[in-house]
């Protein structure tokens, strides 16, 4: 069992915070992983993964201490993110530009505008994953959160 800092141990948050994008990544598990994120401060890591699973957009993470993993979240669907992209294959998919949702008489009606050219998904992952969290949460409260759940024994 890895043996994580207390609050008043951790001197790494004090350190400057590193990030590096990669998509040369290998994943064993369900989906494919386009872009892994990784957020580095001291001792502190969080690897943030984006993907698909089945054509739905998919996100995972990994928590390190020293280098050693302590818990993994594994690439899990995303439904109320699942419409940003429709995978179609080969590491492709079309964008989703615009949704709406109306009824009609009782009639649930959902409609979907996808750009037509197909996008790179490593490159929209990287722009993603470059856009949409700062690396002070993802240390701050991601790291934290799963450091006190580990601490009170509730991760598997």
């Amino acid at each position: 069992m890895t043996e994580l800092p207390t609050d008043d141990q951790d001197e790494s948050k004090t350190e400057e915070i590193q990030t590096e994008i990669n998509t040369n990544v290998s994943h064993k598990g369900k989906g494919t992983v386009y872009a892994v994120q990784t957020v580095m401060e001291g001792n502190r890591r969080v690897d943030w993964k984006i993907g698909h699973i089945d054509g739905t957009f998919a996100e995972g993470s990994d928590y390190y201490y020293k280098d050693e993993l302590f818990h993994s979240n594994d690439l899990q669907k995303m439904s109320e993110n699942g419409s940003l992209g429709k995978k179609i294959k080969n590491k492709t998919f079309y964008e989703l530009l615009e949704s709406d949702i109306s009824t009609d008489g009782g009639k649930l009606t959902e409609k979907k505008v996808y750009d037509l050219n197909r996008v790179d998904a490593a490159e929209w992952a990287t722009e993603y994953l470059d856009g949409n969290m700062r690396p002070e949460i993802i240390l701050d409260e991601w790291w934290e959160d799963m450091k006190s759940l580990y601490d009170e024994g509730e991760l598997e």
